[in-house]
């Protein structure tokens, strides 16, 4: 059953960011919104504030912004086809532009959650080579075999190079610089 309510969230979310971009953009170029809704179907929920009405409707696969004039002339100045060209294309636009701005931020918000990897040892997996050689959370490994490292992507490619043999690891802890020779156990394929 979550499997298949969560996207169905995930999806809710998209097109509430993706409306509200049309919405807020009629809104501040003096556009007549009738009605802001998210979902199709009929009316699970609804409010009026001012001049517009807010609903949200049982199929939460969609939405959609009714401007006054946008499917039909209107008489009042406020229509959406009464409006520039210039000011009805900003309006148009601001949805897929309110995705991407939605993604920039998913995005941001991930790598700043998840954190950037790092060459400081987070944790030593107990009973492995790295412990028995004398390796702590917190060491920074500074070069392997003598190879100067910088980022995580170093470290996994200079031992990935150099597992049939022993590796020198160069680590600072407490400023101090500490050498460990670490022999690689290689697991067989299954």
């Amino acid at each position: 059953m979550v499997r298949y309510i969560v996207p169905i969230l995930m999806l809710g979310i998209l097109v509430f960011f993706h409306e509200f971009g049309h919405f807020i953009t009629a809104k501040m170029l003096k556009i007549k919104v009738n009605e802001f809704c998210i979902g199709f179907g009929p009316k699970l929920l609804g409010f009026e504030k001012g001049e517009t009405v807010y609903t949200v409707r049982v199929f939460p696969l969609g939405g959609f912004v009714k401007m006054e004039g946008e499917d039909e002339k209107s008489e009042d100045e406020r229509g959406f086809s009464n409006k520039p060209v210039w000011q009805r294309l900003i309006v148009v636009m601001s949805g897929p532009i309110m995705n991407f701005l939605l993604a920039i931020f998913l995005v941001w918000l991930i790598a700043f959650f998840s954190g950037i990897a790092t060459t400081t040892i987070d944790a030593v997996i107990p009973g492995a080579p790295a412990e028995k050689a004398g390796l702590r959370p917190g060491d920074n490994i500074i070069s392997i075999n003598n190879n100067e490292i910088t980022n995580w992507q170093q470290i996994s490619e200079t031992i990935g190079q150099s597992y049939k043999n022993n590796v020198k690891i160069d680590i600072l802890r407490e400023d101090k610089v500490l050498s460990y020779n670490i022999t690689p156990i290689i697991e067989k394929e299954k």
